[in-house]
């Protein structure tokens, strides 16, 4: 009778402690989604209601799974912009998620209103800017899987990089070995003040592809009038692109040039 009597004591112990146990931890579990709901509310206000409907937005959660928590075996390479890892999502989508190396102290809707302009664009010779997380401790940008690593990484014969007179490390190879460039229009998501902060300019880039002898001159040059120069050249009509005279007049007076015309390619 006492043995039975012990048995239930022990029984019902074990089993309120359980009650118990199982009541915290729902009990921690909502109170932790309650905060961090109130947090996203606070962070990105009356962008939230309208952040979950966007096909721009991936939950931090969600990249976090798909890349095994930035697993080092996930990482695919390391830029002058962040980090980027293979990623596979709940669908069986492979994309590239790129852990930004600084963060931007703009507002959430600012930065989110950038990433859906450039994810706008559309090229073939381009690396497609699919979307971000925004609600997370820290900001990633999801891009389209490029297979076939760079175009330096690939190749046959190591090549010093002092040799090279342009960086080609962010030209990618996809499935056919065809080239496109990565992190284009990325410097423009970020205020220019954080740029300089962090060691670059807002002409980083551009001025790695010009020539050494006259590179200094392009780092006292707007980087946005190279780029309004360089799309006047390569308008699609061909009659609307400047001779190289007019070219070479507009790169040095200070006068005002013309807009080039949207090539079709860009949404808007």
């Amino acid at each position: 009778m006492e043995i039975s009597l012990l048995v239930l004591t022990l029984a019902a112990t074990t089993l309120a402690s359980g009650l118990v146990l199982i009541i915290t931890t729902v009990v921690c579990i909502v109170r932790k989604n309650v905060l961090k709901k109130r947090k996203e509310k606070k962070q990105l206000g009356g962008l939230l209601s309208n952040l979950y409907k966007s096909i721009l937005h991936f939950p931090y959660e969600s990249l976090e799974s798909a890349t095994n928590y930035f697993q080092n075996s996930k990482k695919l390479g390391e830029g002058r912009y962040g980090s980027v890892y293979k990623g596979i999502l709940p669908d069986g989508k492979v994309v590239a998620v790129k852990r930004l190396f600084f963060k931007s102290k703009q507002t959430a809707d600012d930065f989110f209103n950038k990433v859906n302009l450039i994810s706008g664009i559309n090229h073939k010779n381009l690396v497609k800017l699919l979307g971000c997380s925004i609600t997370g401790p820290e900001s990633l940008l999801v891009y389209e899987y490029v297979p076939n690593q760079s175009l330096l990484d690939n190749f046959s014969v190591k090549i010093n990089p002092q040799l090279m007179r342009w960086d080609v490390s962010n030209i990618l190879l996809d499935g056919d070995f065809e080239p496109k460039i990565a992190d284009f229009g990325l410097l423009r998501l970020f205020p220019r003040h954080e740029v300089e902060a962090n060691g670059m300019t807002m002409c980083t880039g551009l001025c790695e592809a010009a020539d050494p002898v006259s590179e200094d001159y392009f780092r006292n040059v707007d980087p946005s009038r190279l780029l309004q120069i360089g799309l006047l050249c390569v308008q699609v009509a061909a009659e609307l692109r400047p001779s190289m005279s007019v070219v070479v007049k507009m790169l040095i007076n200070k006068d005002e040039i013309p807009q080039p015309t949207p090539p079709p390619w860009v949404n808007y």
